[in-house]
């Protein structure tokens, strides 16, 4: 296997393998992806994935935030959109959720 590097670009940056797989199995679990200031100061980002009809992952869609204007009491309800978002274009595709 080809080892990877991980660029620190904030204080937040995933810097390991091991926290990059960790966080992959949060986002498996709860279906969408989170970025908290990750990759850039003051930005929070949603993403979610578009299927196509066999189920599998062929793009995705996300929405960025500048931390002002993310409000941690509405997270759930643009998940939420975001995943409605995502689940119509995979519909559209021919997917068909279980």
């Amino acid at each position: 296997m080809q080892e990877e590097s991980f660029e620190r670009r904030t204080a937040n940056t995933l810097t390991s393998i091991e926290a990059y797989l960790q966080e992959l199995e949060v986002v498996r679990a709860q279906g969408y992806a989170e970025d908290h200031e990750e990759f850039e100061d003051n930005m929070r980002c949603l993403a979610a994935p578009i299927r196509d009809r066999f189920g599998h992952v062929i793009a995705g869609m996300s929405v960025s935030f500048p931390c002002f204007r993310f409000r941690e009491e509405l997270k759930q309800d643009y998940v939420n959109r975001l995943m409605e978002a995502t689940q119509q274009i995979s519909r559209q595709l021919g997917w068909q959720a279980k």
